[in-house]
């Protein structure tokens, strides 16, 4: 009986000090969040203009670790879902922009990303449909006037500013 007690009473001391234990394990080394860069999408109220009428506008964007070939490549191509232009970097981002909107993408930016590739799908293309902005990380884009510097400016029938 005395055996019995005294091996239920080292049982339970070893599971209450066992879940408490490290057993050896280092705890996981905390992964560092990726810079965000915000992406303003500012439209003209006269956005996509077709029909005599302003009209929604579709927009990918990338992010790149070679700007190269996304500068060379179809914006037809670069429109469709299953888009992957050499230095892709992560996944595209989609955004429906609507006339006289201003809207913001954050974008987690991948290690390798030197810069962001933009398309536009407009009905009638007269000007840029797509943009390749690089980024320069020695820079803080919190400083005054980083948002209006972020922005993209979609136009009647392209892309007017970035």
């Amino acid at each position: 009986m005395r055996l019995r007690t005294l091996l239920l009473t080292l049982g339970f001391a070893v599971f209450a000090v066992v879940p408490g234990c490290s057993c050896g394990r280092q705890p996981k080394p905390e992964v560092p969040l990726k810079p965000v860069y915000t992406l303003c999408l500012e439209a003209s109220p006269r956005l996509n203009w077709f029909d005599d009428r302003a009209n929604t506008l579709f927009v990918r964007v990338f992010q790149l670790s070679s700007a190269d070939a996304f500068a060379q490549a179809d914006p037809a191509r670069l429109l469709a879902r299953d888009a992957m232009p050499p230095g892709l970097v992560g996944t595209p981002v989609d955004r429906t922009v609507f006339p006289g909107a201003k809207d913001a993408v954050q974008l987690r930016l991948e290690p390798d990303t030197i810069a962001l590739g933009v398309v536009a799908g407009y009905f009638r293309a007269q000007g840029r449909t797509k943009v390749v902005r690089q980024l320069d990380r020695t820079k803080d884009d919190d400083d005054e006037g980083a948002e209006r510097k972020n922005c993209m400016v979609f136009g009647a029938n392209g892309i007017e500013g970035s």
